[in-house]
């Protein structure tokens, strides 16, 4: 064997060798990174059946009742295209929203029924 030869060999396994710790420790931060996010998920999980004296109850653990929000007073109308009643908001009839019972109604007012009234 010549010189060049065992010098390109000498080349070529140092870069498997340096291929191989490469994905060694592409792996372990993987692998690190997953159990930091499992840790910290199971922290959070934990902090919130805590109670203010540090002791998790069966009770604290209900969930909050949200307040709905307050959408506005209605009236009942009938719908334009098919005079079906309908519950619309005040605030969106005086807009001059508020004529139709559903989307489907109000496309088809739009598209044919305007033509008959006119």
């Amino acid at each position: 064997m010549g010189y060049y030869q065992d010098v390109d060999e000498a080349y070529y396994i140092d870069e498997l060798v340096y291929e191989e710790e490469r994905e060694r420790l592409h792996y372990q931060r993987q692998e690190q990174a997953s159990f930091k996010r499992a840790v910290a998920a199971e922290v959070k999980r934990q902090l919130k059946t805590l109670t203010p004296t540090g002791v998790a109850s069966q009770q604290d653990q209900k969930p909050e009742k949200r307040k709905q929000p307050n959408s506005g007073k209605r009236v009942i109308v009938s719908c334009k295209c098919c005079d079906k009643p309908f519950k619309a908001r005040v605030s969106d009839r005086k807009r001059g929203w508020g004529r139709f019972c559903s989307k489907s109604c109000s496309a088809f007012w739009k598209t044919h029924r305007r033509k008959w009234v006119a």
